[in-house]
């Protein structure tokens, strides 16, 4: 059995919905939870310059400003929650995904473009965390990590956007497809 044949029963209808749910409500409460602490760190410069910088003295002098304003700690701290972070929207996107390919035609293009778009979300979830590890790295020697951190860590981050950005497209357009499909049937009965 293929994976893709797997995910057409697997995992369950009730256990996709019940993984929907509890990942968009985990990812509501801790997103904001995890945005206190990261303003309260004193991390001024903008999560996505941060991330795809590709520069290690901007990382550099990022974490410096985290450290005159004494939110070290703070920043270690939100970057650790970052990891139940991508936990949660692995889930969301894999279970959620699933959920609109399964609405699809069997073995349409969309059904398996959506199956193989399922699987991007752990992914991204693990680019992330590897991006996440390089950051909990360079706050070991904030002022003197070597600059290749940072494009590992850039290079990484930039595959889960990608990534992220590519499922999120998928996901608005099957939704769009869908109710068309939907309103054609609807009308066809009439």
């Amino acid at each position: 059995m293929t994976a893709l044949n797997f995910l057409k029963s697997k995992p369950s209808k009730e256990i996709t919905k019940i993984c929907v749910r509890v990942s968009l409500i985990g990812g509501v409460i801790l997103y904001p939870i995890m945005s206190l602490i990261f303003q309260a760190s004193g991390d001024t410069v903008s999560f996505i310059v941060s991330q795809l910088s590709f520069n290690g003295e901007l990382m550099k002098e990022e974490l410096s400003i985290v450290i005159a304003t004494g939110g070290m700690e703070n920043y270690k701290l939100a970057q650790s929650l970052d990891f139940a972070f991508m936990v949660l929207y692995a889930t969301l996107i894999f279970t959620g995904i699933i959920q609109l390919a399964r609405k699809f035609p069997d073995q349409s293009s969309w059904q398996v473009t959506g199956f193989w778009f399922a699987i991007t979300g752990p992914i991204a979830a693990a680019c992330d965390a590897v991006e996440n590890t390089f950051i909990l790295l360079m706050v070991q020697e904030p002022a003197t990590f070597p600059d290749v951190y940072t494009v590992i860590h850039s290079l990484f981050a930039l595959v889960k956007w990608i990534l992220l950005a590519g499922s999120i497209t998928w996901s608005l357009s099957a939704v769009i497809i869908l109710r068309k499909l939907q309103a054609t049937r609807t009308s066809e009965k009439k």
